[in-house]
């Protein structure tokens, strides 16, 4: 074994110099300009990076012997606004001592001594541990780094028997570790009461916990550690993974300041645990499930995060310094991200009991979703004081449209109205002063009246007794509506119990159903339902349906297509003149009661003309109707009559019949049932 050498160094203290170092309640707030730390220092040595150790005042860098630093190039990170003299890019005799001095914005001066170690007690190569005796073994070697991976433990099933022989309960072996180049992995024979490595400063991942084919749960044998600590533990390049732990109380990393990957930390069955990163400013993606006990997630630092997804039913999720993050997601009692004014997307679910809130007071844009509770009490409070912009959808509670006193414009919107005990009584909804995007509007409750915009390309859904404005829409479905300024629908409409006395086009799909008079309708673009429920239904004003688009199947104009309308004894198409498609109608075991089909003015049908088909509950139980009074049909693609016994009058079909084939003429089980040499004879009527 090669001798170790070491370059030693004085610890300065800021009080023997006469410094001014006080610690104030303002040394906490990183705007207050006092802090004066040097994070981190990397040299830069040829191919070869060397990250020193900083703890305390004392900055060390270890290096094998003989290692030459003379000329490497350094790179350091400062509080933020202070400076350090003299500056690391000046100095060259890195294997030397040297003395830093960090002064604060403010102008409190912090001293940093800096060694160099050369030191031969660097295992290389991986390093795996399976039992505590092994543990005991490797710590007594004195190694502080490891140039690859530690491995405890192994993993075993649920289903193992007594782990007792391999387990590993005591790390306490391996408090001189202060860095792993590679990962550090726990599996799940280690049964520490503590789990802790105090010296530990430095990590590529942690993972502890095992998993198995993805399932977080499966067959593992779950984790059994009561706390897990690193004390100093500054850096985790990689990501820190915690999972399947069972009895865990605490996950205490106070000194780690960025996360280079993902925090997952997945906690079946803990009944209270508390994840403190008192420092972390920076992380990839965090993942936390902690089910629906109550915990603690302690991360006051946090600035920068991607994604957020944590469900933990019943606890305060804070982040008070948090100032822009893509994807949130929260199941939580409480959240609270005040300084942040930027997200991507924004979902909170599970506040809907007593003193839930959510504290978004600063969020000014979002660009993409916005999902609020849908249920709400009296005592929640929601603070989007400054929101302007909704790319997306605005999703939640009818009682927090009240809460976006700045909201400009969104892409959609979607309310809900409380349930059971929580209803609230909502009469209007007023748009018009927003800007709305194409992704819907959707109120998913009765109300008195709902304004808003002219023009809206977008789909517009509701229950409402009276709408204004909205002449025209991109799509309609509404309920109940008898007082509306609707003049056009550029795609589907859906319509119930709704009077529209100015709807003239709908450009695609209409389906229509109990009592909706349409007095102005011209024209269905491409398929119109029907499913009157008054006793005699018309459309006075439509000419035309279709677009030629549907197949011989799929009908065009449909009529009582699996509905139950026995009110229904007479509809009529006044100056309809073509159908561009099937049209198929079913007036028996549904259309109980219809007796007249009348369109006088009808010339073409482009796809199959169907009226009736085999009852489905009792043959007997045929169709009433009678009359087919379609006196100008002069084309159709064929004909098929069936199971209309009170019907024996085909003279509406003396023209149309003559341009078919004898195959595409079809009757059976009428009153009469004329074939197609028949009509070609005049014999029309029984």
């Amino acid at each position: 074994m090669m001798k170790r050498h070491i370059f030693t160094i004085a610890v300065s203290l800021c009080s023997l110099l006469g410094m001014g170092c006080s610690e104030t309640d303002d040394a906490n707030d990183p705007f207050a300009g006092t802090d004066n730390y040097l994070f981190s220092l990397v040299l830069h040595n040829g191919a070869h990076d060397y990250e020193a150790q900083i703890v305390g005042d004392r900055i060390t860098l270890t290096v094998a012997p003989g290692t030459s630093l003379t000329g490497a190039a350094a790179e350091y990170e400062l509080s933020e606004l202070s400076t350090i003299a003299p500056d690391p890019a000046t100095v060259s005799e890195w294997n030397e001592e040297q003395r830093f001095v960090v002064t604060s914005y403010s102008g409190t001066e912090r001293v940093y001594t800096y060694a160099c170690v050369e030191a031969d007690d660097i295992h290389e190569g991986d390093v795996v541990l399976k039992t505590q005796a092994e543990v005991d073994a490797f710590g007594a070697l004195g190694r502080d780094v490891i140039d690859g991976s530690l491995i405890l433990g192994t993993t075993v099933s649920r289903e193992a028997d007594d782990v007792s022989d391999i387990a590993i309960d005591d790390v306490s072996a391996l408090s001189g570790i202060r860095k792993i180049s590679g990962n550090i992995v726990v599996n799940n024979t280690v049964r520490c009461k503590t789990f802790k490595m105090e010296s530990l400063e430095s990590v590529n991942a942690v993972r502890v916990g095992n998993r198995e084919n993805g399932n977080i749960i499966g067959t593992i044998r779950y984790m059994e550690i009561g706390a897990l600590s690193f004390p100093n533990l500054r850096s985790i390049e990689g990501e820190c993974r915690i999972i399947n732990t069972f009895n865990l109380t605490e996950v205490s990393m106070p000194a780690l300041r960025r996360i280079g990957g993902d925090l997952y930390a997945y906690g079946y069955g803990m009944t209270s645990t508390g994840l403190y990163f008192d420092v972390l400013e920076e992380v990839q993606n965090i993942h936390i499930s902690l089910g629906s006990q109550t915990h603690t997630i302690h991360m006051p630092n946090l600035r920068l995060a991607a994604d957020i997804w944590i469900w933990n039913n019943n606890a305060c999720v804070s982040f008070p310094l948090l100032e822009a993050a893509d994807a949130i997601a929260c199941i939580c009692g409480q959240f609270s991200a005040p300084a942040m004014k930027r997200c991507v997307s924004f979902t909170l679910s599970g506040i809907s009991e007593q003193e839930g809130y959510c504290d978004c007071s600063s969020l000014e844009e979002m660009t993409g979703q916005l999902e609020l509770p849908t249920n709400t009490v009296e005592d929640n409070a929601f603070f989007f004081q400054k929101l302007e912009t909704v790319g997306g959808r605005i999703s939640g509670s009818a009682r927090l449209w009240s809460m976006f006193p700045a909201l400009k414009r969104f892409g959609g919107l979607i309310l809900y109205n409380n349930i059971g005990i929580y209803h609230v009584e909502i009469d209007e909804i007023d748009l018009t002063p927003y800007e709305i995007g194409t992704l819907g509007i959707e109120i998913g409750f009765g109300l008195k009246r709902l304004s808003g915009p002219d023009e809206y390309s977008g789909e517009l859904y509701c229950r409402a007794d009276a709408v204004s404005g909205f002449r025209t829409v991109g799509a309609l479905n509404i309920v109940g509506c008898k007082s509306n300024e609707f003049e056009c629908v550029e795609g589907n409409s859906t319509l119930h119990d709704t009077f529209c006395p100015n709807l003239d086009r709908v450009g695609r799909d209409l389906t229509v159903s109990g009592d909706s008079p349409l007095p102005a309708l011209r024209s269905v673009g491409r398929k119109l339902e029907l499913f009157p429920s008054v006793a005699e239904y018309s459309l006075p004003a439509l000419e035309e349906i279709g677009d030629g688009t549907l197949s011989a199947t799929a009908h065009c104009l449909a009529i009582g297509e699996d509905a139950y309308l026995p009110d229904l004894r007479k509809i009529e198409f006044p100056v309809l003149k073509r159908v561009r498609g099937m049209v198929y109608m079913n007036p028996d075991g549904d259309l109980i009661g219809l007796k007249t089909i009348s369109a006088p003015q009808l010339e073409a049908i482009e796809g199959a003309l169907y009226i009736g088909r085999t009852p489905r509950y009792n043959p007997s139980n045929g169709s009433v109707l009678e009359t087919i009074d379609f006196p100008r049909l002069q084309s159709a693609a064929s004909v098929e009559i069936n199971y209309n016994p009170s019907l024996k009058d085909f003279s509406s079909f003396l023209t149309v019949v003559r341009t078919l084939q004898a195959s595409r003429w079809k009757t059976s089980n009428n009153g009469y049932n004329p074939s197609w040499q028949d009509m070609m004879d005049g014999k029309y009527t029984e």
